[in-house]
């Protein structure tokens, strides 16, 4: 926001201004770093530069380290800074998970008779969550999440579970160990007879796993086909889109083969999952994986073709984020993860059960501790209903 502001006359030297401006072009070329260094001089140099404190405030939440920027919202407040301040401050609480007193700033804002309409929606939107996150800390769900262990886990990114019908076969996303972005690939475990332990985890054998990325994948129930997401291949519709891999005789995977434009178009089109039958594939569309609107669509297999995606019908979406969706074996419960409807705060877990009329209804949320103000998504459940398996 304080990268368009421009701003009247300040007591401040032209030292400071200098600074702030510095700071700003260092923000729109992303050298986060050059541009808190240039801040902490101009606020060296004037103390009291509010603009200052607030643009530093902003670049800690970009830098995912909101829990500094509280202070800052804090010292600009306590210097006269404008009222709508309390909007930012009250948004920063709720997202470190200050409820509470998020309300209390929050409120300050809707009350003040010069409160924008255009953020009303959003401030009393973030109080319904802080509401809704009050009173589901206070009658916790029971939750004791286990490590699958160095056997799945290691040092590198491990996430996207996705789980065979007998609950014995384990797929998920590996990042290449070296943190290198454009190395995502399909590794899997299974489980011993007991049920109990798994297997070292290896990457899938064949054609799938490429030098690019390979990310988001939902295994069919009959464990022999493989739906993914992939990014700017060449025979792709534009952006990520979707694709299927078929396991062969030989224990082999296929090359990917696009799911076509009925499915795919230019955007960004990620995290499938398959139905147990294999006739309904859910996924993700937005404009890029950052987009603030994120729909859930859904297709079916029609002789032998992937119908028109269309966005599923119900209570589900929202004007903001639903993401990694999960249709379980039963057909009728979906788990997925959205900011758009009341929550803990980031995205949550959900889940929607199908209606008569075929709709969606109602999404609910599983709780606390299960969620958190963080991030919570890739939410997996087992076969028999009683097993979620998820990253984090």
């Amino acid at each position: 926001l304080l990268l368009g502001l421009s701003f009247s006359t300040f007591s401040q030297s032209n030292k400071s201004f200098k600074y702030f401006n510095s700071a700003r072009e260092e923000m729109r070329n992303n050298n986060y770093q050059k541009a808190q260094e240039d801040l902490d001089k101009a606020i060296a140099d004037s103390p009291d530069f509010i603009e200052a404190i607030l643009f530093k405030a902003d670049l800690y939440k970009e830098m995912g380290q909101g829990e500094k920027a509280l202070p800052l919202y804090e010292q600009a407040l306590k210097n006269n800074a404008p009222f709508y301040v309390n909007l930012f401050y009250g948004e920063a609480l709720f997202d470190e998970g200050e409820y509470a007193k998020s309300i209390e700033y929050l409120k300050r804002y809707v009350q003040n008779p010069q409160a924008s309409q255009k953020y009303m929606s959003q401030a009393n939107g973030l109080i319904e969550n802080c509401e809704f996150a009050l009173s589901a800390t206070q009658k916790p769900k029971p939750y004791n999440p286990q490590n699958l262990g160095k056997q799945v886990n290691s040092k590198a990114m491990e996430y996207f579970p996705s789980i065979s019908a007998d609950g014995n076969t384990l797929v998920f996303t590996h990042r290449d160990p070296n943190g290198n972005p454009s190395d995502e690939d399909f590794w899997f475990t299974t489980r011993d007879s007991a049920g109990e332990d798994w297997s070292k985890a290896t990457p899938l054998r064949g054609s799938l796993n490429t030098t690019l990325n390979e990310g988001a994948q939902s295994i069919t129930a009959s464990g022999n086909t493989i739906f993914f997401a992939a990014c700017d291949r060449p025979q792709g519709q534009g952006s990520c889109d979707i694709y299927a891999s078929f396991l062969t005789k030989e224990g082999f995977w296929s090359k990917p083969v696009n799911l076509g434009p009925n499915v795919n178009t230019g955007m960004w089109e990620s995290q499938p999952s398959i139905s147990s039958d294999g006739k309904t594939i859910y996924f993700v569309r937005g404009r890029n994986s950052y987009d603030k609107n994120i729909d859930i669509l859904y297709s079916t297999l029609e002789n032998g073709r992937w119908s028109k995606a269309q966005k599923i019908p119900g209570k589900v979406n929202t004007k903001k984020q639903e993401t990694s969706p999960y249709i379980h074996f039963d057909n009728q419960s979906l788990y997925f993860s959205s900011n758009g409807h009341p929550g803990m705060g980031d995205l949550d877990f959900f889940v929607s059960r199908r209606q008569e009329d075929g709709t969606w209804g109602e999404p609910q949320n599983l709780g606390y501790p299960i969620n958190t103000n963080g991030q919570e998504f890739s939410l997996i459940v087992s076969p028999d209903g009683k097993t979620g398996f998820f990253s984090s």
